[in-house]
């Protein structure tokens, strides 16, 4: 048991590395901004990380919750998580991992942020 626990872990971090499986994206449209809550899930094993690893969910006050990944990014400065304004364009990332990995197949709908500013 400890030693699958182990690979595991092996497998995520060498994922989150570079590592592994083919990701590929799709530009979707024009630049928006959505602006909420901002929950982060850099360095968490979360679904979300199969995909990008400096990424989270903005959830808006509206009650709709976006996937988001500060690719280009530095979302190390963020210190308004609870009132935020994010700037960029909706993504389809697919990913296609390699025979034992952690992460499945599929595709996520990403808001790829270019920039954010504190409200």
């Amino acid at each position: 048991m400890q030693l699958l626990k182990f690979l595991s872990i092996i497998s995520f971090l060498l994922f989150i590395g570079g590592a592994c499986g083919t990701a590929k994206t799709t530009d979707v449209k024009k630049q928006e901004t959505i602006t909420g809550k901002l929950s982060s899930k850099k360095g968490v094993m979360n679904r979300i990380s199969c995909y990008c690893f400096d990424s989270g969910y903005l959830t808006t006050p509206s009650g709709d919750i976006f996937a988001v990944c500060f690719k280009g990014v530095k979302s190390d400065d963020i210190k308004c998580f609870d009132n935020i304004s994010l700037t960029g364009k909706f993504e389809s990332v697919k990913i296609t991992p390699k025979e034992g990995e952690v992460c499945q197949a599929g595709t996520l709908r990403l808001f790829m942020v270019k920039s954010f500013e504190c409200n």
